[in-house]
């Protein structure tokens, strides 16, 4: 996984987010393969969500989880 750096707009406020991210892969379905394996989605797994700037508060532990899933997603999309 690498780490990458997202801002993310609620309204009037603006997040700098940093993820975990992991691309999507395709997988080998072929199951006579030694490295047969199922494909994999893109994931993304949000480690911070600063105000005020990237030095700026952390707030991620305090965020509904269905923002954090709003944001992961967002960067998925984008990603992807």
């Amino acid at each position: 996984m690498k780490t990458i750096q997202h801002t993310h707009i609620f309204g009037d406020i603006t997040l700098y987010c940093e993820l975990e991210y992991d691309p999507a892969d395709p997988g080998n379905p072929d199951p006579e393969s030694p490295t047969c394996c199922p494909p994999s989605p893109a994931v993304a797994y949000l480690v911070s969500a600063k105000i005020g700037g990237w030095d700026g508060i952390d707030i991620w532990s305090v965020l509904a989880k269905e923002v954090e899933a709003t944001i992961e997603e967002a960067v998925i999309c984008s990603l992807s």
